[in-house]
């Protein structure tokens, strides 16, 4: 299967990284990075392909090769704000955003987990 750049571009715009930004996260040079961004490198060596995958967080590898896999940012409205789309593709973030969905399953409202989270900021003091 050949790699899929547009993934990689895209995933690294959403993150609002730079291709140098993306080296230096990786390990991987800038210049392989736009070859295979722009299609120029069609099938990298596995030891890259795990560097993008280590450095940008990504769980499966398939995400760069598979036709129906998409980022949270294709799914997400357009108006989205730059830092919750940041959050939200981050991969150190994933807990929180598990959390958040059994908040919405539990029926607490917004407000009442701002309140739990200022009664539990105020007894950490």
């Amino acid at each position: 299967m050949e790699f899929r750049g547009e993934r990689l571009r895209a995933l690294r715009e959403s993150l609002g990284l730079s291709m140098t930004a993306t080296e230096k996260l990786t390990g991987v040079k800038q210049s392989t990075i736009s070859e295979l961004e722009n299609g120029i490198i069609k099938f990298p060596r596995e030891a890259t392909v795990d560097k993008l995958c280590r450095g940008l967080k990504i769980a499966d590898k398939n995400f760069f090769y598979l036709e129906n896999v998409h980022l949270p940012a294709d799914v997400l409205p357009k108006d989205t704000p730059a830092d919750v789309l940041k959050f939200i593709m981050s991969g150190e973030n994933i807990p929180y955003i598990a959390l958040g969905k059994k908040i919405k399953e539990s029926g607490l409202t917004p407000a009442d987990i701002e309140q739990l989270i200022q009664i539990f900021s105020r007894n950490k003091k």
